[in-house]
């Protein structure tokens, strides 16, 4: 039996998948825009993660950096108490090189720790107008030298100080 169709349920089919192709493309454009909407949000986030962890390893670093300062005079200070208690000839040079500095001096005076006192007495430096004086308020390889022409003051503190303050400002 042969079944007929109406023009009016012909033109209802026809509707109706066109109205489901329509639906089928909006749905597929819905698809695509929530997927670039998604995608542009986790890149969003993405990227405020990555600033946010920039942010955080900045200042990882700088906390580092700054506490590394102290740490590394506290290692160059104990290196030069360990190499002034092992060896007080050390402290030669040191002298030598400031004394050369007051060639015209007279009058001098040095003033050291009474350890390195010692040494020097038995090294012999001491010219006519040359005096070393042992200064218990001094550390181990200090040096203050008075003379006629001025003071040098040449504490290890001056030197680790100025340390200090290089890598402070470098870092």
């Amino acid at each position: 039996m042969a079944r007929v169709i109406r023009a009016a349920q012909v033109e209802a089919i026809q509707d109706a998948a066109r109205i489901r192709r329509l639906a089928d493309e909006e749905a597929q454009r819905a698809r695509a825009q929530a997927y670039e909407q998604g995608l542009a949000e986790g890149r969003a986030e993405a990227a405020a993660h990555l600033i946010g962890t920039a942010r955080l390893r900045q200042q990882v670093i700088e906390q580092a950096e700054a506490a590394l300062i102290p740490l590394v005079r506290s290692v160059v200070e104990r290196i030069l108490q360990v190499t002034f208690e092992e060896d007080s000839a050390r402290i030669v040079p040191l002298l030598r090189t400031h004394l050369g500095r007051l060639h015209r001096a007279q009058n001098i005076e040095v003033s050291v720790h009474p350890d390195d006192a010692s040494a020097l007495s038995l090294l012999a430096l001491e010219p006519p107008n040359f005096r070393i004086v042992a200064d218990e308020t001094l550390q181990r390889g200090d040096i203050l030298i008075v003379s006629n022409l001025g003071r040098i003051d040449a504490r290890l503190a001056l030197h680790l100080d100025a340390l200090q303050k290089a890598l402070a400002r470098d870092l």
